[in-house]
Parts: structure tokens; C-alpha cells; sequence
């Protein structure tokens, strides 16, 4: 059974988006500069139903994984793709599960969440590099730990503007595996009412 993640992608931060025209519709993209950082505090909570050691039965689980996350551009091309370094603040990665805490160092912290990613300007990972073999086995299918960084910029955009209750979809660098494909659907809601931000 693949996670429910709708949590995953609710507690993500997302870069204010660049808004070039409201009359003609909204393209959206990722703000990214060289040489600042991004800071976000993240936490995944996750349930599952998968087999537990010899058990040949599923059992339903719940996670909770907590982090703050740094998002370094270093470079940016003319077409808006960015080299990103992301890092994890030392001592700051905490994992539960079913409420019982797991101890992180800080060398594991690094050896599976730190990784550098070529990125378009609409959230498309186009290559990463880094991806070392974990340390322990991936008991979760379908959900890589080495791509917890997917959470910071959850969402990919289309490549052509958007108006008000526009709908798309796109997939997850978190997800995957043997024989899955899934799939994130996003809505656009122009809530320029009232003087408020839009909202995906």
C-alpha cells in the first residue's frame, strides 16, 4: 500500500511563485537565487500498511519525520534550471515511529539526506547526484528517504500560464519504484479578493 501522503505535501513551503500578469493568466515558477539560502522546518507524517520483519501479514504503522532543511542555489541558466545543494541543519532530524523515537546522528543525517539536484525553474528535478545505497533497508514502498528534499518544492508546475481554478498533473520525485507511477494532481485558486495572495 503506498503512504498516504497528502500531509507531505500540506506542510511543505513552497517559493513564492513569479506573477507576471494577472489579465492573461499566471505563470508560475520557483524564485531561486544563487548564493542564498532557503530555510524550511519540515515534518512528514506517514501511515502505512506493510509487512514488519518475518511478517508475512501488513501492519499499519504511522511516522513522523522532522528535519529543517537549507536549499543552497549555486548556479542558475538562462532557461531557469538551478544547481541546488540541499542540506540538513545538524542535529535537527528526528524520526517516531508509532511513537517511539529513533536516535539520527548527524553523520547518517548527512549520508542519506544531503544531495545536490539540477532543477527547472517549474520544479522539475532533471538530474540528482549523491544518491549513496542506504544504510538500513527501505521498508516503505515506493518512498525513497534519499529524496525527502521533493518536500521543500512539492509541486511541479505546467509550462504555460494558469488562471483561476485551473487544474494539472504531475509526478513526485518522493515516489516511485518497481511498477508504481504515481501521480499528484494541483489546482490554482486566484483569490485576489480581499487583496489576498494566490494559492496552489
Amino acid at each position: 500500500m503506498i503512504p498516504f501522503l497528502h500531509s507531505l505535501l500540506a506542510v511543505a513551503s513552497v517559493s513564492v511563485p513569479n506573477i507576471p500578469d494577472q489579465h492573461t493568466g499566471q505563470l508560475l515558477t520557483y524564485k531561486l537565487i544563487p548564493g542564498t539560502t532557503l530555510k524550511y522546518r519540515i515534518q512528514a507524517d506517514v501511515t502505512a500498511s506493510i509487512p514488519i520483519l518475518d511478517s508475512k501479514e501488513p501492519v499499519d504503522i504511522t511516522a513522523t519525520v522532522k528535519m529543517v532543511y537549507l536549499a543552497k542555489p549555486k548556479t542558475k541558466l538562462k532557461d531557469g534550471t538551478s544547481d541546488i545543494d540541499f542540506i540538513v541543519e545538524p542535529g535537527s532530524a528526528e524520526i517516531e515511529v508509532a511513537k517511539i523515537p529513533f536516535p539520527v546522528t548527524d553523520e547518517q543525517a548527512k549520508e542519506i539526506l544531503n544531495q545536490s539536484v539540477s532543477m527547472s525553474k517549474l520544479g522539475e528535478v532533471k538530474n540528482s547526484s549523491g544518491l549513496k545505497p542506504l544504510p538500513f533497508a527501505d521498508t516503505i514502498p515506493g518512498v525513497d528517504p534519499r529524496r525527502l528534499f521533493a518536500l521543500m518544492f512539492p509541486i511541479v508546475f505546467p509550462d504555460k500560464a494558469v488562471s483561476n481554478g485551473s487544474s494539472w498533473t504531475f509526478k513526485s520525485e518522493l515516489l516511485g519504484g518497481p511498477g508504481m507511477n504515481p501521480k499528484f494532481s494541483a489546482t490554482y485558486l486566484d483569490l485576489n479578493v480581499g487583496n489576498k495572495a494566490p494559492k496552489v
